[in-house]
């Protein structure tokens, strides 16, 4: 994954295959994480698509036994590297969501903080970030966090996805809205 890759090296790809990693380990994170990593190494090698795969895989095996939304990015962050564009671009959606700014204002510096990365398309810090947004902004309610992260643009299936994932680990596919079942 490493070879001459600068195209899919940051991109998206692997984190959007978590769920079975997170499924088949439900609250063994390192497990789950590990097997991320493995995966996400053949089309990512070492980069922000692979620390992206693990930072999910880490949520979303941890949401099986944890329900506070914070508490969850905290334990993908932590299997992170702290040095990582995609860690830096979390902490970035964090601290601004803290500060009472609004969902698009932080989207649109998210871009602009990663607009040098990589030559290929829907790169996995930016996507990545508006999974957290849509998940700090909608706030639990599934509707508003699924529009939030869609409406942030770029790889709208693939955000919309994990965030309608965690969610349902979180609360069950009878916690649905009726009207989008």
């Amino acid at each position: 994954g490493d070879m001459e890759n600068n195209i899919w090296k940051h991109s998206n790809g692997a984190w959007i295959r978590t769920e079975i990693w997170a499924s088949i380990c439900p609250g063994a994170i390192d497990s789950a994480v590990k097997y991320a990593i493995e995966d996400a190494l053949v089309d990512h090698g070492v980069g922000e698509g692979t620390y992206a795969a693990a930072f999910v895989a880490a949520l979303e095996s941890a949401a099986y036994f944890e329900n506070d939304i914070e508490r969850l990015i905290d334990i993908g962050l932590s299997k992170v590297n702290k040095e990582s564009r995609l860690h830096k671009t979390i902490a970035l959606v964090r601290k601004e969501y803290q500060e009472g700014l609004d969902f698009a204002t932080v989207r649109n510096h998210v871009i602009e903080l990663n607009k040098d990365i990589g030559d290929g398309w829907f790169q996995a810090p930016n996507n990545i970030a508006f999974v957290v947004i849509g998940l700090l902004y909608g706030q639990g309610d599934f509707k508003n966090s699924m529009l939030t992260a869609v409406n942030c643009g770029d790889d709208t299936d693939c955000t919309a996805a994990t965030v309608g994932s965690i969610l349902g680990i979180l609360h069950g596919a009878d916690n649905l809205p009726n009207d989008w079942k």
